[in-house]
């Protein structure tokens, strides 16, 4: 059987959230998406760098231990990953890609203070500036725990295009937003977020995601040169 597969890149300067480079691969049947600028795709567990983000502002630690379950049950709603059961450090269960982990988590947090890290990463900002079809994310409050635990494991509701996901990505390795831009200086006030993100969680999120590759899930990513930093991003 053959198995037609897309798939699109965005690369930033994260200083300065230039816009480096933009390239899609269009495979033949597959229905044509948007682009790496305005598609709107489910991210899965890559967005668990942004909900990693929340729970560290929260008082979360690399060490603190959770379980990683086969199945966890939040709000009547049942996820799954591939867990044991076991007891692991929160970096672990990060590297490791667990879902269920995840899931559990989301009852330590609320849907505003979730809100309040997504839209720090600029996740639904006001992209106008950039004069080109662009997507900035969506992920809507969450009306229920159960909500809460699918959209922490970029599930529910959660849409991201590439752009958005680097963005993402930029703003861990700089330690602070910067607006996309793909003529330099043309930024716009309204891009700007709400709230910075603290600067200590965003610290031990680097650490998390450079275990990801060196030794978790995203270890494909793992190359010669210099250190990379990053998370898979599956649908459970």
């Amino acid at each position: 059987r053959r198995v037609l597969f897309r798939s699109e890149i965005v690369a930033v300067q994260a200083s300065t959230g230039q816009v480096l480079a933009v390239a899609q691969r269009q495979a033949s049947g597959v229905l044509p998406a948007a682009g790496p600028l305005a598609a709107k795709l489910a991210p899965g567990t890559a967005f668990t760098i942004v909900s990693a983000a929340a729970l560290l502002s929260d008082g979360m630690t690399a060490s603190t231990p959770s379980p990683c379950e086969n199945s966890f049950t939040v709000g009547g709603q049942t996820f799954t990953s591939d867990g044991t059961g076991e007891q692991k450090p929160f970096s672990a269960n990060f590297a490791d890609d667990c879902a269920t982990a995840f899931a559990g988590m989301s009852e330590l947090l609320s849907p505003s203070q979730f809100d309040q890290v997504v839209s720090a990463f600029g996740i639904g900002a006001n992209w106008s500036h950039l004069h080109v079809p662009v997507f900035s994310g969506s992920a809507p409050s969450a009306a229920g725990d159960a909500d809460l635990a699918a959209e922490m494991i970029g599930q529910g509701n959660v849409r991201v295009s590439p752009l958005s996901m680097a963005m993402i990505a930029a703003e861990v390795d700089s330690g602070s937003w910067h607006a996309p831009q793909v003529v330099e200086g043309a930024t716009d006030p309204a891009s700007k977020p709400g709230a910075a993100l603290d600067l200590s969680a965003m610290s031990a999120l680097r650490g998390l995601m450079g275990a990801a590759v060196s030794s978790g899930a995203a270890h494909a990513a793992s190359l010669p040169g210099a250190q990379v930093y990053g998370q898979v991003g599956l649908v459970h």
